[in-house]
């Protein structure tokens, strides 16, 4: 499973990232499979959005094993709707059309991103009947 480099264990060398003081609290917002799919599906989506995604299950025995207290993990489902009304809401329109135009210039012009736009589209939108976003908190 690949992980970003700002992720809690191991600890990074003094002086590479911000440090948190004793008491201060740990937010993550990520995603996970509620049912690992077909490993063709899982790699398609992997390579559609970068990272691998761990089960719920995964995620809570990473936190569990973490040095945080008051681990708290909420899960939920994605509404694919809503999350795009919601995308909309916050970044308004006019940036929205600005993005796209850049996405359509890219398809237009460059082949290898054109390539990777097409990965991303060729994930099948069913796929979110298996997949939420899990809220993990703690305090060091």
């Amino acid at each position: 499973m690949r992980r970003s480099p700002h992720t809690l264990w191991p600890s990074r060398p003094h002086g590479s990232g911000t440090k948190m003081r004793p008491g201060g609290y740990v937010g993550l917002n990520e995603g996970f499979w509620y049912k690992r799919p077909a490993p063709e599906i899982e790699t398609l989506v992997s390579d559609a959005i970068g990272p691998a995604i761990p089960t719920l299950d995964e995620w809570e025995s990473i936190w569990q094993a973490s040095a945080l207290q008051d681990r708290i993990v909420r899960a939920q489902r994605v509404d694919a709707r809503a999350e795009v009304r919601s995308r909309i809401q916050w970044i308004g329109w006019p940036w929205l059309v600005q993005a796209w135009g850049r996405a359509l210039r890219l398809v237009l012009t460059n082949p290898a991103q054109r390539a990777v736009i097409k990965r991303q589209f060729d994930v099948p939108p069913a796929i979110f009947a298996d997949v939420g976003y899990v809220l993990l908190t703690g305090r060091k």
